[in-house]
């Protein structure tokens, strides 16, 4: 990868990534702070990576680095989520966004970490499976298990409006 690839990448491939980052995260300043480091590594491997794999290794990179500096941080200790959740109209939210953000804590990292992946950057499971260091069959069941949480967490459409 030539320096102009490289910084063809930062300006291709941030924006996505910060979005990624800070919809696990919950942290903007956090997730800058791992973007910064995740482009570091780039540049410090930049000859080695090849150009065509690069957006996987700037998630996988993104990923492994997030996941480190929340071990590290000790931000995340033993999410207990409840068997049951219900929403009424007395205690329903009202803006669509903050439903799907509270339904998206609910979830294990690594489920959310492939239900974002798939569903809002676009990778295919092959790819986040390579991202996250686990089968394409693993993947599959995350994201399956995720949607099925946060269906059950968001219950019905009426529950919402």
């Amino acid at each position: 990868m030539t320096d102009k690839q490289y910084n063809l990448c930062v300006d291709n491939f941030s924006d996505n990534i910060l979005r990624f980052l800070v919809k696990n995260l919950k942290d903007r300043q956090e997730a800058e702070d791992i973007l910064q480091d995740v482009f570091l590594k780039l540049w410090e491997k930049h000859k080695e990576v090849d150009n065509d794999k690069v957006k996987a290794y700037l998630f996988k990179a993104a990923y492994n680095t997030m996941i480190n500096t929340i071990n590290h941080n000790k931000l995340i200790d033993n999410i207990e989520i409840k068997d049951t959740v219900t929403i009424n109209a007395q205690n329903a939210h009202s803006d669509i966004r903050d439903i799907l953000s509270d339904a998206l804590n609910l979830l294990s990292s690594l489920q959310k970490a492939s239900l974002l992946l798939r569903d809002y950057e676009g990778y295919s499971y092959n790819e986040i499976g390579q991202i996250l260091n686990i089968t394409e069959e693993n993947v599959k069941i995350n994201i399956f298990r995720a949607r099925q949480k946060m269906k059950k967490y968001i219950g019905s459409i009426d529950n919402i409006i």
